[in-house]
């Protein structure tokens, strides 16, 4: 899946573990985080049709109703799609 070697690879190389340490980067390290988040709730939905329970679980950790499948369109944010949060 070239999406999840792309999140790996940009959280590889941003390193907010690291980034978290100077104070001035606080900023740049939510964006990070955000970014990653998008992320992993994409890679998320494109599973679910094959590991339901998977994505029942982070739909209850991500405290989310309904992550739907016909949702995702690559390039496309989460924040962008149309999804209900508690």
């Amino acid at each position: 899946m070239l999406l999840a070697d792309n999140a790996n690879q940009y959280l590889d190389q941003e390193k907010p573990w690291i980034m978290i340490k100077n104070e001035e980067k606080k900023d740049e390290v939510q964006k990070v985080c955000t970014n990653a988040l998008n992320m992993f709730l994409k890679l998320t939905i494109m599973l679910k049709p094959v590991m339901p329970d998977v994505a029942s679980n982070v739909e209850s950790f991500m405290n989310s109703h309904m992550i739907l499948f016909g949702l995702v369109r690559m390039g496309r944010h989460i924040s962008q799609l149309n999804m209900q949060w508690h």
